[in-house]
């Protein structure tokens, strides 16, 4: 990224926050406008989302299910970040956690990145291609300039290309609508957390209003946070990270990577409704890994410091035009171009030192995604048939981390990705973390990825009362072959208050760009290896107002999925999956009170693997069924296929969110709650490994092997004790709940407090994502306790 591009970025936006703030001008009008909380039932049904079409639509003719959380949702929600509040709010999906943060879920999807959905912000993608996807912005801990997300549960491809296999996630910024400026500040004390934002919204002339906000944060983390983890140890049942152990304590739970404070800009300019310009940086990255702190050791061999071990440091900057121009009647067209920049660095200490950024200390990943993007688009529109063309042309290129020699490019793949490995400064520093055993390929300053698309949508009144709605997208990456999404759906009101939806779709997904380039330029000749995940999905949607009071949705899906994943050594096609599943959200609306209820079903119909993996060697992450895997012990034992739910997720899932306004709106009380009726699949490979166990016959063992043996058994049935007495991977339960009083100060004056906890009642785990386990034991079923936390934030509103 050019130095030059992200000071002038970063300078605007800091401009921006003091000079506006001079002349700023009360207003009696209202600063966000109508809110979703405000609206009728049957307003809701037709609120417009941008979200999953090329133009925008009403709720009601979505081609998709849709979750929309508005502004007072994100408002008085206590979630921490945007992975939080998603879990609490759309039906059906989980988080998890991993080394390198939160793992979003959705219809039986999730994985060790979050390569299953894309990022939008406002309609831009800005998911990480080359490592983890989606990951920017979804662990920061400041929401107040988001005005709404939108969230797709399902393919999304059609509209937004490669990727969107699980769905779609499309934060959407606040705009200048009116004067205003707002001050902000907040703490939670478990997380040792502090921060604030300011936002200032002015208008400049007559056509032409800009917004500017700017927040800041520092988080310590939770000390002594509880980890837990499998050792094997029979000796003892301690299974907490660093507890009782003098040589050892446990990494901080949620800490600022590299000790950087999570920063947040957005700078955006508008001029009606034909041209606006946004600009944002983001600075973030946390510490998640379930491990013990790095001892600093002086001459002598004494601890004088503990470290956090295992953190991410993540940064973006991105400039995001757009212009529209109606060109006649009933034909509008806009030009979108787009540039963003993203910074990965993981950080696992390895140099005896307190500057954790120095390059000894990289581990695998160290690199920066430049993405070009131009899209055009076209649409005509008249009272039965609405068209939309486009074109899009992306590339993206990676390369060394922002600011730094081409020499510090640094991504693992099988083998290491990087510059030259005669000037590496990973190859060639002896504390480095890269060997000459592990591999190399060599890109030089980096490597390019481009991609043509055609896009077509459209929907024709056949009826009165039917729409068809088809589209399609075709996308041609230059390392790989042509994609194709199409789309069919098919809307029929039965009367104004029940509409049935039937659609038919199929979604692509590129491997991660690291893996796809790596293969198309070794081995292009491979039709396994340059495979693309596939998803053909049916859905059959119901939605309903019972009453003034009271609405259903009802989502019934089947889907047809061709896995590419991770399988211990490569990400290869692991097998195809079928699955169905069911979605039911009821909303309650009367007076002050708002009430969402959901529960999502998932039912496992089908897993057939790549007979090709199933030579012992390779393990996966999507079901122990058809599953063929040797782990690492003394003896030979093979851990056969069992049951036949998903890994890491939950069949059934039921969710609560409520929220009641006191006193005319001056108080308002959330609550929010969601019970996993169990993870059967996780429970799945505790079965698998005693089934192995039984199957070993003692009398072909050596006094050696059956001594390995013994201890093993011993080791394995004492860990799944150990599992079974937290109640772990079994239902779990969780309550969480804001409180938060207005207090008008003058006409133009408002301060709110706001407090708020997380976890106050019922079960706190966080399960790690388990890739399949390769020891004697399960040793990937671990988790992080989560801790109770109760915080305060007071926000000033000044129209």
């Amino acid at each position: 990224m050019k130095p030059t591009i992200c000071a002038l970025g970063c300078a605007l936006i800091v401009f921006a926050g003091y000079s506006f703030q001079a002349f700023a001008n009360p207003t009696t009008e209202s600063e966000l406008g109508e809110d979703i909380f405000d609206m009728s039932l049957s307003e809701l049904m037709n609120i417009d989302v941008s979200t999953g079409a090329m133009q925008t639509i009403s709720a009601r003719k979505t081609q998709h299910a849709i979750t929309v959380i508005s502004r007072r949702e994100i408002q008085f929600s206590p979630a921490r970040n945007i992975a939080a509040l998603l879990e609490a709010y759309v039906p059906g999906l989980l988080v998890m956690t991993h080394s390198e943060g939160d793992k979003l879920g959705l219809r039986g999807m999730i994985a060790a990145e979050n390569y299953k959905l894309i990022l939008l912000l406002n309609g831009r993608n800005i998911s990480n291609f080359v490592y983890e996807g989606v990951i920017t912005e979804i662990d920061m801990w400041d929401l107040d300039d988001i005005e709404r997300i939108e969230v797709i549960r399902g393919p999304g491809s059609v509209t937004y290309g490669t990727g969107a296999i699980a769905g779609v996630i499309n934060i959407i910024t606040r705009k200048p609508e009116s004067y205003y400026t707002r001050v902000s500040a907040s703490s939670d004390v478990v997380y040792n957390s502090y921060g604030g934002n300011l936002t200032i919204s002015q208008p400049l002339s007559d056509t032409w209003d800009v917004l500017a906000f700017g927040s800041f944060r520092s988080t310590k983390g939770q000390q002594d946070a509880e980890y837990r983890f499998m050792s094997g140890d029979t000796s003892t049942t301690q299974r907490l990270m660093g507890f009782d152990d003098p040589n050892s304590e446990a990494q901080d739970y949620l800490a600022d990577g590299l000790d950087r404070p999570q920063v947040k800009g957005l700078l955006q300019f508008t001029n009606n409704d034909n041209f606006d310009i946004v600009a944002r940086y983001t600075q973030s990255g946390q510490t998640h890994h379930t491990r013990s702190k790095f001892n600093v050791t002086n001459e002598d061999g004494e601890v004088t410091e503990r470290l956090n071990d295992r953190q991410v440091a993540l940064r973006s900057f991105g400039v995001f035009p757009t212009l529209k121009v109606d060109v006649i009647d009933n034909i509008q067209s806009s030009l979108k171009l787009g540039f963003d920049s993203q910074e990965y660095i993981r950080i696992d200490l390895n140099a005896n030192g307190t500057e954790m950024d120095r390059i000894e200390n990289y581990r695998d990943y160290a690199f920066s995604q430049d993405r070009y993007d131009a899209r055009l688009e076209s649409s005509y529109s008249n009272d039965d048939l609405n068209v939309s063309v486009g074109i899009e042309f992306n590339h993206i290129q990676v390369g060394a981390p922002w600011f730094s020699d081409a020499d510090e490019l640094l991504i693992r793949e099988g083998v290491y990705i990087l510059s030259d490995t005669n000037t590496s400064v990973y190859w060639n520093n002896p504390e480095a973390t890269v060997g000459e055993s592990n591999g190399a390929f060599e890109v030089g300053d980096g490597f390019g990825v481009s991609t043509f698309s055609l896009m077509a949508q459209g929907d024709m009144q056949l009826f009165e009362s039917t729409t068809l709605f088809a589209g399609f997208r075709l996308d041609k990456p230059s390392i790989s072959s042509v994609q194709f999404s199409p789309r069919l759906s098919v809307l029929h009101d039965i009367d104004e208050n029940n509409s049935l939806r039937l659609t038919w779709q199929t979604s692509q997904r590129l491997m991660p760009l690291r893996a796809q380039y790596l293969y198309y330029q070794r081995d292009r000749t491979s039709d396994d290896k340059l495979r693309h995940e596939e998803i053909m999905a049916t859905e059959l949607s119901w939605k309903t107002i019972l009453s003034e009071h009271v609405s259903i949705e009802t989502h019934a899906f089947y889907n047809d999925i061709d896995i590419v994943g991770f399988t211990g050594r490569d990400l290869q096609f692991i097998g195809n999956q079928q699955d169905a599943g069911l979605e039911l959200e009821t909303v309650y609306k009367q007076g002050g009170l708002h009430v969402r209820l959901s529960h999502a079903a998932h039912f496992p119909l089908d897993f057939t693997a790549n007979q090709d993996l199933a030579d012992s060697t390779n393990r996966n992450n999507i079901t122990f069924s058809e599953y063929v895997y040797q782990p690492n012990t003394g003896y030979p034992i093979l851990l056969k296929s069992t049951g036949s739910d998903l890994n890491n997720w939950s069949n059934h899932t039921t969710k609560v969110v409520a929220r009641q306004s006191l006193l005319d709106g001056k108080l308002q009380l959330h609550v929010d709650a969601r019970v996993f009726w169990g993870f059967q699949g996780s429970l799945d490979e505790i079965e698998m490994y005693r089934n192995a166990y039984n199957a070993v016959d003692k009398s072909q063992l050596s006094p050696e092997e059956l001594a390995v043996h013994n201890s093993d058994i011993a080791s394995f049935e004492h860990e799944v004790a150990l599992i079974e007495e937290t109640g772990a991977y079994e239902t779990t339960f969780t309550l969480n709940a804001a409180l938060s009083y207005s207090l008008q100060l003058s006409d133009t004056q408002s301060l709110t407090f706001t407090l708020f906890g997380e976890r106050l009642l019922g079960d706190s785990f966080r399960y790690y994502v388990s890739t399949g386990s390769s020891r004697a034991y399960p040793e990937r079923l671990r988790w992080i306790q989560e801790p109770t936390t109760i915080g305060l934030k007071a926000q000033l509103l000044i129209k």
